[in-house]
């Protein structure tokens, strides 16, 4: 009597593990399209406002190195404060990871943002080149 409880008990683990790993396999990437649906236009803003102030404070940065001058250290302060936005993209992406969006899925929604903005292969370039 005893053996046989403890054979069911195995036999139901056993196929209740097997019944998640298929749940899992199947439902995660219908997961990963309904977290990606809900955060794009959001993810979308805050990667085009930290890329923008990125942008603007290389170009603060170098203008103060080419030519000194309160007008230009008051330009970078400025642009220092505009990268906070960057703090905010940097917490959705990590609260993005937290909830299982893998790293692929949000290299995509990244690129899918590039596309969107980028009308032809010379703004694909530049948003993927670095300036000095």
């Amino acid at each position: 009597m005893f053996l046989g409880y403890k054979r069911n008990n195995l036999i139901i683990l056993v196929v209740g593990a097997f019944l998640g790993v298929v749940a899992a396999t199947v439902f995660n990437p219908i997961y990963q399209n309904v977290l990606q649906a809900i955060y794009d236009k959001e993810f979308s803003r805050l990667t085009e406002q930290c890329d923008q102030a990125m942008r603007t404070h290389l170009l603060a940065k170098n203008s103060l190195d080419i030519q000194p001058s309160l007008e230009n250290v008051s330009f970078l302060k400025s642009a220092e404060l505009g990268l906070l936005v960057c703090q905010d993209y940097d917490f959705l992406r990590k609260k993005l990871i937290r909830l299982g969006v893998e790293e692929n899925t949000l290299s995509e929604m990244t690129l899918r943002y590039i596309e969107n903005y980028a009308s032809d292969l010379q703004l694909v370039i530049k948003t993927h080149e670095f300036s000095y």
